[in-house]
């Protein structure tokens, strides 16, 4: 018997929900943060490399917490880690607003915003719309993670025009603001699973099929634990596939300012390249999630990685920027936005719902891991050298490898993902 997957369907709330939280996450933090890098360094009269540092070590801790998040989400459900990641995220940019000393910019960095938003606000959304979705997973998870870019496109370009008028103080007092009325009033909507309210994944008639996952040479139906997960060459293999891309997209999300100036950009047109490339990512990131769900996910990620790679190439050949040469650049990063949740499709599908959240924890650890280092690395260089050179280029190899390895990850889940069908 056929599933019937109904056209309104609850969890397409919860996705709105990870969206609207994703998308103050990415506009402040994650992408709003890049913009703080240059008048932070100037005003505390730091260098790039000595800037980086903290936000280096911020992946690194964040990946720690996702794996700590990833297991209390699961335990205890998304509402109450979503309602910590909100408060602490209001009270960090209060307090970054205060910051007047190297010493302290480290410690609001690292003890609060990192703690607030480098794996808090995403991982209850993000777990919960996985399990809200089977059949269209791809798609909804994609959305999930398009909050980032409508929140980089739309805010923080506004971050940008912000700080040279008001200063960086008044802006992270805004900001903070604005954290505190959008996310935690959103944290008590998320419902953990749609079996909370008696309805299944995409509210079809029957649960879907469960994963069938190799196991010392034989394939069992099951929801795989973290220990199983990890006996298993997907897991590996994956692992170092986000490792790499992780060390490259650290290095390009922490300095891209200062690479955009580097080829001649005005700092406050590169914040708004920044809005650009997430406005290119929406729809590029729409068609990958369309394709991953009628194709293999794991190579629609592949031919992204491989377009990211032509960016950064872009960056290395042109010595001086022009409006279209910068267009046709943020074009060739926006993929970016849709290889990460087409990624983790592809792990809850190998892997299952159940135990999803820890397992991509420890993975976002080994995330946070590889992302540490580079970032400072390439502050370092810049200030040795006056030019990103010697980053991108070995960057360029990263993301080949890790193209290549994703183009190969060995599917093992023998459930039907294309055509749901159950017997009644």
């Amino acid at each position: 018997m056929r599933v019937r997957i109904p056209k309104h369907f609850y969890g397409w709330r919860m996705v709105a929900i990870a969206m609207a939280v994703n998308a103050i996450s990415g506009g402040v933090y994650h992408q709003g943060m890049a913009i703080f890098f240059l008048p932070i360094q100037r005003g505390l009269d730091i260098s790039r490399a000595a800037t980086s540092l903290p936000m280096s070590v911020a992946r690194f801790t964040g990946g720690v917490q996702s794996f700590i998040i990833g297991s209390l989400v699961d335990r205890f459900g998304p509402n109450k880690i979503l309602l910590f990641a909100g408060f602490m995220g209001g009270l960090g940019f209060l307090l970054f607003s205060r910051v007047n000393s190297y010493l302290m910019f480290v410690v609001v960095l690292l003890l609060v915003l990192a703690t607030a938003f480098q794996a808090a606000p995403d991982q209850p959304g993000f777990i919960t719309c996985a399990r809200w979705f089977y059949k269209k997973r791809g798609l909804a998870l994609t959305l999930t993670t398009a909050g980032y870019s409508v929140g980089t496109m739309i805010i923080t370009p506004l971050v940008a025009l912000s700080i040279p008028r008001f200063g960086w103080q008044n802006t992270s007092v805004m900001l903070g603001i604005l954290v505190w009325i959008i996310v935690i009033p959103l944290s008590t909507k998320l419902k953990a699973s749609p079996e909370m309210i008696g309805l299944h994944p995409d509210g079809a008639d029957f649960p879907p099929p469960s994963p069938k996952t190799k196991i010392d040479g034989k394939y069992q139906t099951l929801d795989s634990n973290l220990r199983d997960a990890l006996r298993t060459r997907f897991y590996w293999q994956f692992a170092l596939v986000i490792g790499l891309r992780s060390m490259v997209w650290a290095v390009v999300s922490i300095h891209i300012i200062g690479i955009f100036t580097w080829r001649g950009v005005d700092e406050s047109m590169a914040g708004i390249m920044i809005g650009l490339i997430h406005g290119f990512a929406i729809p590029i990131a729409l068609l990958m999630a369309w394709s991953g769900d009628r194709w293999y996910k794991n190579k629609v990620v592949s031919l992204g990685d491989l377009t990211i790679l032509v960016g950064i190439a872009l960056l290395v050949i042109w010595d001086s920027l022009g409006l279209w040469q910068v267009i046709l650049i943020t074009l060739m990063l926006a993929p970016n936005q849709g290889t990460w949740p087409l990624g983790w499709a592809t792990v809850a599908e190998e892997f299952g719902r159940k135990n999803f959240g820890i397992i991509r924890g420890s993975l976002q650890t080994v995330m946070g891991i590889f992302s540490v280092g580079p970032p400072i690395f390439a502050g370092w260089i810049f200030d040795q050298t006056g030019s990103y050179f010697l980053v991108l280029t070995p960057s360029i190899i990263f993301l080949a490898i890790a193209a290549l390895f994703m183009w190969t990850l060995p599917i093992q889940n023998l459930a039907e993902i294309d055509d749901v069908s159950v017997k009644a």
